[in-house]
């Protein structure tokens, strides 16, 4: 059977064309997330369809979408899983304003830091054997337990663990922690960001969209390389 979807270009509250698609899988647009990343399409084609001052409105959404583009292709052609999440920490970076951005996965009883860009981040990069338990903070472990987004607003330095990352280090100002769970409870994608303002809603969905994607949230992933032991 075919299966037809239209969704409809709003500016605003007014319709100024559609987005039409056909797939010849019946199943094949039943996925929520499917839906929501055309919905993301649709929006920034409304924007840009809308002259020049509602184009310029679309450039973070087609960042998104470029974003999500090669994160997709580097997981489709087989990249290690440390290499993914450290492209994932460098995209969710560029597109949120994100300090700093760590992937936890949970094996057994444990939790191992992936990838290796977090250092770069690090106050003492050298002294990670000490320091690590610190990197995986509340807010992670609450995602990974209650497998809900979690989101922390305004904590005071230098009360939260990740005082030793180098963009917090010996600052007074205040920060915000996201983090996102990966599937079945087998990690976290989380992100820290100057100030004391709720993440945006549009935000939120972009780093659950990102942890959605890695190769640790799908039961048959093996142990990811270029991992850290806390």
């Amino acid at each position: 059977a075919v299966r037809f979807y239209a969704l409809p270009l709003l500016l605003g509250s007014v319709a100024i064309g559609h987005l039409s698609l056909t797939c010849l899988d019946a199943d094949g647009l039943a996925d929520a997330d499917l839906r929501e990343t055309l919905e993301l399409f649709a929006s920034a084609a409304a924007l840009a369809l809308s002259g020049p001052h509602q184009a310029a409105q679309a450039v973070p959404l087609v960042v998104q979408m470029e974003a999500l583009h090669s994160v997709i292709r580097a997981g489709s052609e087989g990249a290690e899983p440390g290499t993914l999440a450290d492209l994932v920490s460098s995209v969710v970076c560029r597109v949120t304003g994100a300090e700093v951005c760590t992937l936890v996965v949970r094996e057994g009883d444990r939790m191992r830091l992936v990838g290796a860009a977090y250092r770069d981040a690090l106050l003492f990069p050298d002294r990670y054997a000490s320091d690590d338990p610190a990197l995986v903070g509340d807010a992670a472990r609450e995602a990974i337990q209650k497998g809900k987004t979690t989101q922390w607003i305004g904590l005071a330095n230098p009360h939260f663990e990740a005082g030793i990352w180098r963009a917090f280090a010996g600052q007074s100002g205040r920060y915000s922690v996201l983090s996102a769970p990966l599937a079945a409870g087998q990690g976290a994608l989380t992100m820290y960001m100057p100030g004391d303002a709720p993440v945006a809603a549009a935000q939120v969905k972009f780093l659950e969209t990102m942890a959605m994607l890695m190769p640790a949230s799908r039961p048959e992933a093996s142990r990811p390389a270029g991992h850290t032991a806390l």
